[in-house]
């Protein structure tokens, strides 16, 4: 009987049919489904509440415990299944089927009560309840345990971080209303009131409940945050773990509509002690407000006194800030406010026309400079996306070159994708030629940005982010601009430990062409690791490192460098566990022929062995090639089941012992790389070799006439066809006996004859060696044990080729007894051609000879036709050319 609910059980369950209890015994009741959902779930899905009450008065108490703390696949309780539904009635009324149903210990643990049970995700039922918006649910559950209040998920998120970023969500279908909004204060109270400390705890990325309270909506952040600190005061002075963003960091960023809103933020006190700390980049408040031109904020924050004279990393001061903002209050301008470019201002810059700009540069002056395009850039944005020629290059650098002298700002101003000018100089594609030219436009940026770094913010441009988060270093060594990254780095060495959204530093991104100066990639990857000694250990979102991305990329160059100079990273393995081992493998290089692909690949791996192996640490190497990613696979279980069989005989032939072992380690699948090359369609010639070569490591794993494991079945087929048609051949043939049979006892005539014996005994051999195939094909279908089966194929077929030698043997020796005393001609003819048959019909032989003769013939048959046909064609008419001239 199958272990899944009956299709009538799961149907009273949907429809809330409760006559099911009647009809089926407790056994049925108590099946699941594939998704391991019981009744209950089911019925909590469709809202069956009558069904659930009449499952848990008809089933034992015990019963029903274990019911309402079962879980499906996903890790879901019934009470997370009703967490879902949008009526407080089903959580409340759960909740009391369990305490009615509950006896025995009451031991606080998680097995005890299901709400406190998380799934897969960590989350238990008021998490989900919370992430639905059902927030009279949560509340329900809080209430009856407030140690609901202490849990995280999987993501270091408590009820309370839920509670704030279902304000926050973009979404329209899930965002709340303002209505729902009044309903969540609540519930923020209640789990303020039961741990107050939860406004300190911070999520996987080091966000607060408070820090994420500085994203909603202005009118209602300030009520989230006066109820947190009037809760929990001391959690304004927790800093974003990352970045060291206070709250009111976080506020700087045009989140205040209207400056009565900042003046009622000031006046709770834990905020306005915060106004002189720093970030991790030296940055306070105001520093902030002011790059990105909040004018609310850098109004109330200059009205409560902050000290002018501090300073960031970048050495710009408050005081230096203010004055510059001060002097250009154009650039200052909200950008609502900003002076518009037109469509043939725009088209002029497009099109490179630098005299255009030079007039409108005169007549407007610095109104022109700061004017924005739809995509909030100025001129120089638009300008540096013409396409440039040779020409057209020398006079944007001079129109370049005097924007920024006047106005130097224009250096660090983003468009709406973040980009800043360098973003977009580095990122411009451009001819060979043309690339000393953009160095040259690149060297006059990075001048007038130190010149004018002591009066204001110019040089944090060097550390402003796109919306990627790549800084223009990121971009200056993603398309290999490296002389002015290594000016870069020599002018502001931290940059170098900035990441992007991937979490990549720039060391990752780091990928020379074969064209590039081995020194000035050496140079610029000493500039990047001196002073920032933990880089080659950063990992990215997916747990790379850069050695491990340089390993992706073929990057040989640095991966020398980086094993040389710290050899610890080497061993680091990514979130899915893979090694550097796990990242090598055979890459086509499409450029080339697949020759020289090959030999490029041979010659990468042989140069990373040199190093990596045959160093100070190449036994550690030779462990790490032996180690298993997250699902417990080696390399060279990748490299099989992934057919790189050139990077797999690598791994083999440079095991120095423990091959056998090598290949029998099993992933959490049960697989070894034994299954995989058995089950492989095909092997190349050469790895075959050194598997099965001196010991046959194969034996058992994959079958000697290379058939591959998962076509065993076929093949079993097929044989046991071929088998049976064999012994029906030869069990007839013993019967119907040349010669005849004599007529008084029925032995046949010809029976003292000595071929006539070889015929009776070749024809009983290959009867029996016919059964005997049935036979181990039956063994083949009645075990388990595929080394078994592989091992009786082989035998299986070795004992059908030796039946159809002996069906052969049969064949000639019948016919020469019939007829060596008529026609000896044929009868030894039949013998020579037969023996020639059985000599020749070898499999190796018939691939090197038999198959590349048909090939030819098949290939040159149509062409000899077509020849032949136009040579009779070209004697036919001489021939009629002759009869004519004879007639005449």
């Amino acid at each position: 009987m199958s272990s899944l609910m009956e299709e009538d059980v799961y149907n009273a369950a949907f429809n809330g049919d409760v006559t099911v209890f009647s009809n089926k015994n407790q056994e049925q009741l108590l099946k699941k489904t594939y998704q391991k959902d019981n009744i209950i779930h089911i019925a909590a899905q469709h809202k069956q509440l009558n069904f659930i009450k009449a499952a848990l008065n008809w089933f034992p108490s015990t019963i029903c415990e274990s019911l309402l703390r079962d879980q499906n696949c996903q890790g879901n309780t019934p009470f997370h299944i009703v967490a879902h539904i949008d009526e407080e009635i089903f959580i409340h009324r759960l909740y009391e089927f369990f305490s009615a149903a509950q006896c025995g210990d009451a031991d606080g643990s998680d097995w005890v009560f299901p709400w406190r049970r998380v799934n897969l995700d960590g989350n238990t039922a008021a998490h989900v309840a919370l992430l639905y918006g059902n927030v009279s649910a949560a509340m329900y559950l809080v209430d009856k345990d407030g140690f609901l209040a202490r849990v995280t998920n999987h993501s270091k998120e408590t009820l309370l971080h839920l509670a704030i970023q279902y304000h926050d969500s973009d979404d329209p279908e899930t965002q709340a209303t303002s209505s729902q909004r009044d309903n969540f204060l609540p519930i923020i109270e209640q789990l303020l009131k039961t741990e107050r400390s939860l406004a300190c705890w911070a999520n996987m990325d080091g966000s607060t409940p408070l820090h994420l309270a500085a994203s909603l909506d202005p009118a209602y952040c300030i009520q989230v945050i006066k109820a947190m600190l009037a809760r929990c005061p001391e959690a304004a002075a927790v800093q974003d773990e990352r970045s060291g963003h206070t709250i009111l960091h976080l506020l700087t960023n045009n989140q205040l509509a209207k400056y009565n809103q900042g003046v009622e933020l000031f006046q709770i006190p834990q905020l306005s002690a915060l106004i002189n700390i720093k970030d991790r980049q030296g940055d306070t408040p105001l520093h902030l407000a002011s790059r990105n031109q909040d004018r609310i904020m850098v109004r109330v924050l200059l009205e409560s006194s902050p000290k002018l004279g501090l300073k960031n990393k970048s050495g710009v001061s408050l005081r230096s800030l203010h004055r510059q903002l001060g002097e250009m209050r154009t650039t200052d301008t909200p950008v609502e406010y900003r002076r518009k470019l037109t469509e043939e201002e725009c088209e002029a810059a497009l099109q490179g026309n630098v005299a255009f700009l030079n007039e409108k540069l005169d007549s407007l002056g610095m109104n022109f400079l700061v004017s924005q395009t739809p995509r909030e850039g100025n001129i120089l944005h638009v300008l540096m996306q013409c396409k440039f020629n040779e020409d057209l290059i020398d006079k944007a650098i001079e129109f370049t070159k005097l924007a920024i002298h006047i106005l130097p700002s224009l250096i660090g101003q983003q468009d709406r994708n973040g980009n800043t000018l360098l973003h977009i100089i580095l990122e411009k594609t451009v001819s060979y030629r043309l690339r000393c030219r953009m160095d040259n436009l690149l060297m006059i940026v990075q001048t007038e940005a130190l010149h004018h770094a002591k009066d204001g913010p110019h040089l944090s441009a060097y550390r402003l982010k796109n919306l990627k988060g790549d800084t223009p270093l990121h971009v200056a060594i993603r398309f290999e601009y490296y002389d002015f990254a290594i000016r870069l780095l020599k002018v502001d060495s931290e940059v170098a430990g900035y990441v992007n959204n991937c979490k990549q530093t720039p060391l990752h991104l780091l990928s020379p062409d074969y064209d590039c100066s081995s020194e000035t990639v050496d140079e610029l990857i000493s500039c990047l690791i001196n002073g920032n000694a933990d880089l080659p250990y950063v990992q990215d979102e997916d747990g790379l490192t850069p050695l491990l991305t340089a390993v992706q990329k073929r990057n040989l160059h640095t991966i020398k460098k980086l094993h040389k100079r710290f050899p610890a990273s080497t061993e680091i393995a990514d979130f899915k566990g893979r090694t550097l081992w796990h990242l090598f493998g055979y890459r086509h290089v499409q450029r080339f022929g697949s020759l020289v692909a090959k030999s490029y690949e041979s010659s990468f791996l042989r140069g990373v062995w040199d190093f990596l192996i045959c160093g100070d640490g190449g036994d550690r190497m030779r462990r790490l090639m032996r180690s298993m990613d997250n699902d417990g696979n080696t390399r060279l279980h990748l490299a099989i089941a992934n057919q790189q069989f050139s990077f797999a005989h690598f791994i083999i032939c440079r095991s120095r012992r423990g091959i056998e072992e090598l290949l029998a380690i099993e992933n959490k699948d049960g697989v070894s790389s034994f299954n995989l090359i058995g089950s492989a369609d095909h092997l190349p010639l050469e790895f075959e070799k050194i598997l099965t070569g001196g010991r046959n490591l194969l034996f058992g794993y994959r079958s000697m006439y290379s058939i591959p494991t998962t076509k065993i079945d076929a093949f079993t087929n097929t044989i046991g066809v071929i088998a049976a048609l064999l012994a029906t051949i030869t069990f007839t043939a013993a019967f119907t006996v040349p010669g005849g049979l004599d007529n008084s006892n029925g032995t046949p005539l010809l029976v003292r004859n000595a071929m006539f014996q070889v015929f009776m005994v070749a024809d009983v051999v290959a009867m029996c060696l016919s059964v005997m195939v049935l036979f181990c094909l039956l063994w083949i279908l009645t075990t388990s044990n595929k080394k078994e089966s592989i091992l009786l194929l082989d035998v299986s077929v070795f004992l059908l080729q030796t039946s159809f030698y002996a069906t052969l043997v049969t064949f000639m020796t019948g016919l020469y007894v019939t007829t060596i005393s008529i026609v000896p001609a044929i009868a030894i003819s039949t013998c020579v051609i037969c023996t020639l048959l059985i000599i020749l019909m070898h499999k190796r032989f018939v691939m090197l000879t038999v198959v590349p003769f048909f090939g030819g013939l098949i290939i040159w048959g149509p062409r000899l036709v077509m020849y032949t046909n136009v040579l009779l064609s070209f004697l036919w008419s001489l021939i009629r050319k002759h009869k004519c001239f004879g007639s005449t």
